[in-house]
């Protein structure tokens, strides 16, 4: 019922943000809003009280900014740390070794880029049993494409690896995110499928692939991660199995 109000409470907006949702999201705020307009007073003014909370919340949370300034503290220490022990490693590998945790410093911060009537159903739990296949799925692709990284992940000490570990482990916040919400969502209708393609094509070529089946690998992973955003209806599985796949090919791989 407070989706359905705050949906009533958007008036014009509903019109170009319906352009954003699935069918099975409109339809849920189409309920709530009836289900609102036939509740009682009491429960009217409840429910009014706490959509107003929630948005309020939702302007004044600085965690988000203070997660990332955090973030680039750590990885600045850590970054001294490297360079105190391995003070001879190349600009390019250091690129590749600290990349991911840049991007992850900065994945918090893209929180603020969803609004605030879209963030709840985003990280809900639904669509649970999509997410095991795709992450066996993604898995095997990013065996693949670790075989032919420019980073000797099997002989990589154990500081170099944490450091690799850490950034794959947050930087799927900020690729979920973009990849599969912001960009799709900007082309076309729910669910997406010219944009989920765009932005698919565009995920693999800023990988910078090596060669041509890199770049193919890249792509069918971008396509798991999409086909898994359709089908549960959130981010939420997207982000931890890119996290968890990420994290369990480094590992394997040593």
């Amino acid at each position: 019922m407070k989706a359905g109000l705050l949906w009533l409470l958007l008036g014009a907006e509903r019109r170009t943000i319906a352009t954003r949702l699935s069918s099975d999201e409109l339809l849920e705020l189409a309920e709530g809003g009836r289900a609102y307009k036939a509740a009682s007073s009491r429960d009217k003014a409840k429910a009014l009280h706490t959509v107003r909370r929630v948005l309020a919340n939702e302007r004044e949370h600085s965690w988000p900014a203070a997660l990332s300034a955090g973030l680039f503290v750590l990885a600045a220490a850590l970054f001294v740390a490297h360079a105190a022990l391995r003070p001879e490693q190349p600009f390019l590998y250091l690129l590749s070794l600290f990349g991911p945790l840049l991007i992850g410093c900065i994945s918090p911060l893209m929180l603020y880029l969803l609004p605030a009537y879209r963030r709840v159903g985003l990280f809900s739990p639904s669509g649970f049993l999509y997410a095991p296949p795709a992450f066996v799925a993604l898995l095997w692709l990013l065996f693949l494409i670790n075989t032919s990284s420019d980073i000797p992940i099997a002989r990589l000490p154990f500081f170099e690896l944490s450091i690799l570990s850490l950034g794959a482990l947050l930087a799927p916040l900020l690729e979920e995110i973009f990849f599969r919400e912001l960009l799709p969502g900007s082309v076309g209708r729910s669910p997406h499928f010219a944009g989920h393609l765009g932005s698919a094509v565009l995920f693999a070529v800023l990988h910078l692939p090596v060669d041509g089946w890199q770049f193919v690998y890249y792509l069918m992973a971008a396509a798991t991660l999409s086909l898994l955003r359709i089908l549960s209806g959130n981010l939420l599985w997207p982000i931890a199995v890119h996290s968890a796949a990420n994290i369990a090919s480094l590992w394997i791989m040593r």
